[in-house]
């Protein structure tokens, strides 16, 4: 599940974790929720996005959105996991990425954000692995 599985389960079990390490995620859940049998790509139909979610209809705002896990966690008063995103300028998934960032910017979620020059590969994610052991280490 890479970085979104990283971030749902980091948010989701907040009070286990303390830090999440999200690389090149999957924040995609506007896509999901406007998906289509026609696309070209099998694991970009709606077919596919409800056998990983379930009822489409009852995803935004469930422990699988990742902005309702965040605002579920400010209302009881919760710990937010320290964060760390980083994701490569040319990835598919920049906006997603930033937009989430925003989102976490605007919500006053303290978090460590990185973008450079890669794609969605083993290249870009090797690289921002070591950088990002080495912020788990100076937490």
């Amino acid at each position: 599940m890479g970085g979104y599985g990283a971030l749902r389960n980091g948010l989701k079990y907040h009070e286990t974790f303390g830090a999440i390490v999200a690389l090149s995620s999957a924040i995609i859940i506007e896509d999901v929720l406007t998906s289509t049998e026609e696309a070209e790509w099998v694991f970009r139909r709606r077919s596919y996005y409800e056998y990983v979610f379930g009822d489409l209809s009852k995803l935004k705002g469930s422990d699988k959105d990742l902005e309702a896990l965040v605002t579920m966690i400010k209302e009881k008063k919760g710990s937010i996991p320290n964060i760390y995103i980083a994701c490569g300028t040319e990835d598919h998934l920049i906006e997603s990425n930033r937009k989430y960032r925003d989102f976490l910017v605007a919500h006053d979620v303290p978090h460590t954000y990185v973008e450079d020059i890669g794609i969605h590969d083993w290249k870009f994610w090797d690289k921002y692995i070591e950088k990002a052991l080495e912020w788990l280490v100076e937490l």
